[in-house]
């Protein structure tokens, strides 16, 4: 992992909830400890034992020289062989950092990695290989492939297989990337719990609510709701849109709030458990996520949030913008909107709070059935074993 476990990829906890239930041996290796204040319970859940890299100082230092000199003693050829090609392909230190690792797989008698993103952590599952012969899978998730592919070509030249959860995906990595294999990229649709994010009795107000639950960084465009709902105020809608979440852009979203005198309209709600997330999912007119494509070209593909809130029966607003448009079929189980278009967006919450009754729940459970059928959580993980069981056998 690159940080585990993190409030905004609680997705990976569930996929390990899922392994572990199936009695899958494992080891977690981390390069990071978020150390985040909230945590979703089914981190807690997981049991496996985690592994965090040293951070390379002088106080670590003794502790990483003793592990290499124990790799050059046991494995001299393999070692030095290893150490030249990544300290050529990633660099000395990296090398360095990721031995600790590598010895740990060694003890725990690992059989294969599985990396989630694309980024130090498959340059590190690349290494093992090189040192170990262990074979490795990795996933592609999103902004690993648009902000910063480093060495994409390289660390596909090895694997086994490259997981990717839509068909934009694989469709953009045969573009950009033309030396990595078309039969090593295998789909496999992002799973959440669906007996968890399910309809429960809502509440009915008087008022016509928006919500949005995201990270707030460039891509998930939440400035464009910000401007829509400022619309709907001008049109004399009443209306109240709930924002869940946190990042770097929060301040900028509150003063643009601020700016078009939105605060009795607009609540921000910070951080949300996924207790919270399933209250407000179950108690919103309808659910949006402006998605677009940001200036670094990153991008959603398989937003989770989005798969949890069709999950719930929920109305459903987002954009065409990477892997979405084949989650939400428009019109059908919810509606696509063209991306960073405030008039497209506040008619859209127009022609909904318009509807009748019978259309929304008819709506509803198209969603949930799709999302059932094609992002289940349990359907995935079947599809990852087996996919990581032929990754193993096809090297003995």
């Amino acid at each position: 992992m690159e940080v585990y476990p993190k409030l905004s990829e609680t997705f990976i906890s569930y996929e390990l909830y899922e392994l572990q239930k199936r009695n899958v041996d494992g080891l977690i290796i981390s390069f990071d400890n978020p150390q985040e204040q909230i945590k979703h319970s089914v981190h807690d859940k997981v049991h496996y034992p985690v592994l965090y890299l040293y951070k390379i100082n002088i106080l670590s230092l003794p502790k990483i020289v003793m592990v290499n000199v124990f790799l050059l003693m046991t494995t001299p050829g393999k070692y030095l062989k290893t150490l030249l090609w990544a300290g050529i392909n990633y660099g000395y230190l990296f090398f360095l950092k990721c031995t600790p690792g590598i010895v740990e797989i060694q003890r725990k008698g690992c059989s294969l990695i599985y990396a989630n993103f694309s980024q130090h952590t498959t340059a590190f599952s690349q290494i093992a290989y090189k040192m170990m012969n262990i074979p490795y899978v990795f996933t592609v998730r999103g902004y690993d492939l648009f902000e910063n592919p480093y060495k994409f070509e390289l660390k596909s030249r090895d694997a086994k297989y490259i997981i990717v959860n839509a068909k934009f995906t694989k469709k953009y990595i045969l573009n950009k990337f033309p030396l990595v294999y078309s039969n090593k990229i295998i789909i496999i649709p992002g799973g959440i719990n669906t007996s968890y994010f399910r309809k429960t009795k809502k509440s009915h107000g008087n008022i016509f609510t928006i919500s949005c639950v995201s990270r707030f960084v460039k891509k998930k465009g939440i400035n464009y709701l910000i401007h829509a709902c400022h619309r709907l105020k001008k049109q004399g809608i009443l209306f109240h849109c709930y924002i869940g979440g946190y990042g770097p852009l929060e301040s900028e979203l509150i003063t643009l709030c601020n700016s078009f005198n939105l605060n009795n309209e607009i609540t921000f709600l910070g951080p949300l458990s996924h207790p919270k997330v399933l209250k407000i999912l179950n108690n919103t007119d309808v659910f949006v996520l402006p998605s677009i494509i940001s200036d670094s070209g990153d991008r959603d593909i398989n937003p989770n949030i989005l798969l949890e809130a069709m999950s719930c029966q929920n109305i459903t607003v987002s954009t065409k913008v990477g892997g979405i448009t084949e989650i939400i079929d428009d019109k059908i189980n919810g509606f696509l909107v063209p991306p960073e278009s405030v008039k497209a967006l506040a008619d859209k919450f127009i022609e909904i709070f318009n509807m009748d009754r019978e259309t929304k729940i008819t709506m509803g459970i198209k969603a949930r059935k799709k999302i059932i059928k094609y992002f289940n959580i349990t359907k995935s993980v079947s599809m990852i074993i087996k996919l990581l069981g032929d990754a193993y056998c096809s090297t003995q």
